[in-house]
């Protein structure tokens, strides 16, 4: 009998199920008639679990879940929006905003850029921070364009969208000489990008770089204790106490440097692991407009240690 009455409960229990709703927050409606798929996430990747239509109220139910990490993306208006759902994480009545598109650009709101020669090589590594005031998403199809100069390689570029976590993104070749795209869409909020390449180097060389944002922020070049930067229209803005990294920032939009010096190595690592030491990245924080926050400097700093001397690890 016991067993009887076990196996009829089991009948019948719900099958576990995601449910919420999707909200357009340009227009304050609906987001009827939106694709959201429900993917479980493990070490083989990416497995779609189910693909399924948001009704006349944006509503949405999948009849199936998983264990582990799940991810929900969101296809509004040729852009996707991602909605994580971690292990233990409740599974009814989600909520994700969707926003409209837009052609109209939105200007750099921040903008670094670090120079680290090292031996014979010049790690290169710049910071585009966009600040999306709007209650649109940006997309163009090249929402960030940016310039290396001749010899550079390597050339890697990781996008973070509002709440998100990085994603490897291509640089595309343009029309223009040395000058890339970046296809990624900026949503209302912060996203940042992170830019890097190396190139050949020997003390005394010429570095060329071009601003191609002409907004309210300036470009902001940091030298690590070690190495001089020199060249026209350079304003120093003096070191970072913690790193002692020098800033300058650049009046021009075009501008030619004069690279001397070498970054001083990082320290041995304690644990005697034989691998390198392992220096935690530290994010730099959102500057206030019109402002520098010298703690920058000093993530920047790892953010270069980080891609110097960590060995790359397989994804």
């Amino acid at each position: 009998m016991t067993r009887r009455v076990l196996a009829a409960l089991l009948v019948a229990l719900p099958a576990l199920a995601v449910d919420g709703a999707i909200v357009n927050k340009t227009t304050g409606q609906p987001a009827g008639g939106t694709l959201v798929s429900l993917y479980k996430l493990g070490q083989g990747g990416m497995e779609n679990l189910a693909t399924v239509k948001t009704d006349a109220q944006g509503k949405f139910q999948i009849a199936k879940d998983a264990e582990g990490p799940r991810l929900l993306q969101i296809i509004f208006d040729n852009v996707v929006y991602s909605y994580m759902l971690p292990p233990g994480s409740p599974s009814s009545g989600i909520a994700v905003n969707v926003y409209n598109s837009s052609k109209k650009p939105v200007d750099v709101s921040e903008h670094f850029l670090f120079l680290q020669p090292s031996g014979e090589q010049l790690a290169v590594n710049e910071i585009f921070q966009f600040h999306n005031e709007t209650n649109l998403t940006y997309n163009d199809g090249s929402t960030l364009r940016f310039f290396a100069p001749p010899g550079a390689e390597q050339i890697t570029v990781r996008a973070t969208a509002p709440g998100g976590m990085p994603v490897e993104r291509p640089a595309e070749k343009t029309g223009d000489k040395g000058v890339y795209k970046v296809d990624f869409p900026v949503k209302p909020g912060d996203t940042r990008f992170d830019v890097s390449y190396r190139m050949p180097y020997s003390s005394g060389m010429e570095f060329s770089g071009r601003a191609l944002y002409s907004g309210k922020a300036a470009t902001l070049l940091l030298a690590p204790p070690g190495v001089t930067v020199e060249g026209p229209g350079l304003e120093n803005k003096g070191q970072e106490p913690a790193t002692q990294a020098t800033i300058y920032a650049v009046k021009a939009p075009a501008f030619r440097t004069k690279i001397s010096g070498e970054m001083s190595a990082a320290p041995a690592a304690e644990s005697g692991g034989g691998g390198g030491p392992e220096i935690e990245q530290i994010a730099p924080k959102i500057l206030e407009r019109g402002t520098v926050i010298l703690v920058l400097a000093l993530g920047m700093l790892a953010l270069g240690f980080v891609l110097l001397y960590r060995k790359p690890q397989k994804s």
